[in-house]
């Protein structure tokens, strides 16, 4: 049996379950899911949606101004500035990892002025998350966390596109598995 075109199989850490992905006749992605028959024999079956990432209402999520970490579900680690100003990825009981979240800007105080992460503008691709002086208008400063539906998990997600940060501090186009899992702690 001939493998349809560029195939690959991948854990969804979502479903729990190996999936196996491949572009279609009509050059169209798909993902069968490996599970098993009533008598325990591999079979590919229809995968059932990993996440519902529908934005949460903001205020449901954070109140204004609360201080707060975002906790990567993959690494362990927690959004952080640096001493630079840089944004980076430190152990949760470090400096550098409360931030506040107002009107869609995650936010920290630096050396005297508020600091916004920073999302370059783009239509796809992937892009390395910075930081900037704060400024209402600029939509790279605007993000969504959004909740995954059925858990306690979030997404962080610039306004305008339809990317996630991942543990890396990468954008990449949102899947929902852990490396684009984060967790608000309080």
């Amino acid at each position: 049996m001939d493998m349809p075109q560029n195939t690959r199989w991948h854990f969804n850490d979502a479903t729990q379950k190996m999936e196996f992905l491949f572009t279609n006749s009509d050059q169209k992605r798909e993902a069968l899911c490996l599970g098993s028959s009533s008598d325990n024999t591999a079979v590919l079956e229809t995968c059932s949606e990993a996440v519902d990432t529908t934005p949460a209402d903001g205020s449901a999520v954070l109140a204004s101004n609360e201080q707060f970490s975002l906790k990567n579900e993959k690494s362990g680690q927690c959004l952080a500035l640096d001493s630079n100003g840089q944004v980076t990825m430190v152990n949760c009981q470090s400096n550098g990892t409360l931030w506040k979240f107002n009107h869609g800007e995650l936010s920290q105080s630096f050396n005297g002025q508020e600091v916004c992460l920073n999302s370059p503008t783009f239509g796809g691709g992937v892009a390395k998350i910075t930081t900037k002086e704060c400024h209402s208008t600029s939509q790279g400063q605007r993000f969504d966390i959004r909740t995954i539906e059925g858990t306690s998990l979030q997404l962080v997600t610039p306004i305008n596109d339809n990317v996630c940060l991942e543990s890396d501090l990468n954008l990449y186009p949102c899947h929902g598995y852990q490396v684009q899992q984060w967790r608000v702690q309080r």
